[in-house]
Parts: C-alpha cells; sequence; structure tokens
C-alpha cells in the first residue's frame, strides 16, 4: 500500500471537523492542516488540529503509515512512546 499525490495545506475551516489524530472537535473558523491524497488507491482527506500539528512529522516517521485506519490510537502510542504526551496534554488536550 502506498500514499499517491500527497497534500497538506493549513486552512480555516468552514465547519467543525475531527481531528485524525487525536479525534477532537475542530470548531468551524479554527485553523487546521488539511491532508489529502490517494491511498491504496482511495482518495482521502483528513484535518489535523492546532495542537496535534507539532507532532505530526514524527508520528509519520516513527510509524509504518499502513496502518491508516487506526491514527488515534497509533498517534497516542507514539505519544507516549517518545515522553510526548504530558507536553501534549499541557498544550490544551485533555482527554
Amino acid at each position: 500500500m502506498s500514499c499517491d499525490c500527497f497534500k497538506e495545506r493549513e486552512v480555516v475551516t468552514r465547519k467543525p471537523h475531527r481531528c485524525a489524530y487525536c479525534e477532537g472537535i475542530i470548531p468551524k473558523g479554527s485553523s487546521a492542516l488539511r491532508e489529502s491524497g490517494i491511498y491504496d488507491r482511495e482518495p482521502f482527506a483528513r484535518y489535523a488540529c492546532a495542537l496535534c500539528k507539532p507532532y505530526i512529522n514524527g508520528f509519520w516517521n516513527w510509524c509504518d503509515g499502513d496502518e491508516i485506519e487506526m491514527i488515534p490510537d497509533l498517534f497516542r502510542d507514539y505519544l507516549e512512546e517518545k515522553g510526548l504526551l504530558s507536553e501534549w496534554k499541557e498544550a490544551g488536550r485533555n482527554e
């Protein structure tokens, strides 16, 4: 499986979205990262909230990228393994 035609861009949301990484709500009018492309011949689009954005590159370097259905679980595992979970929570993500 591979990801083709990957693009990312900063957007201001026109409606609420769910963060693909933490599953938190990204309110309408918020800054977010929109990722899109084609994965395993299927188009996808996902959003990342401002709190998760600084950790995304490290996350994708850490995981193999073949488990995109399990992003929230893997993202949390990444934060825990790298010792970043408390920093991430202090930045504003309360679970």
